[in-house]
């Protein structure tokens, strides 16, 4: 299935660093006709976010402390 180019704003962001979690995720997703972006940390996430995107899929093991604090930085920066 090609998905039709979207907007960033409708893409969904997969950060899932074990295995091949992340590849999975992206094919469920691409099978439901939506587009995703893996992301190997969470600094790439986060700088995938700021173009724009429509969710998050965060698996828990990538969670850590590090990638918690870079993500709840990028939140706080959104206009309220």
């Amino acid at each position: 299935m090609i998905l039709p180019a979207v907007e960033p704003e409708r893409r969904v962001l997969i950060l899932a660093p074990l295995h091949n979690d992340a590849a999975l995720a992206a094919g469920f997703l691409r099978d439901a006709g939506l587009n995703s972006t893996i992301c190997r940390d969470a600094t790439q996430l986060s700088e995938a976010a700021v173009e724009g995107c429509g969710a998050w899929l965060l698996a828990e093991e990538a969670l850590t402390d590090r990638a918690v604090a870079r993500l709840r930085e990028w939140i706080e920066a959104q206009p309220s």
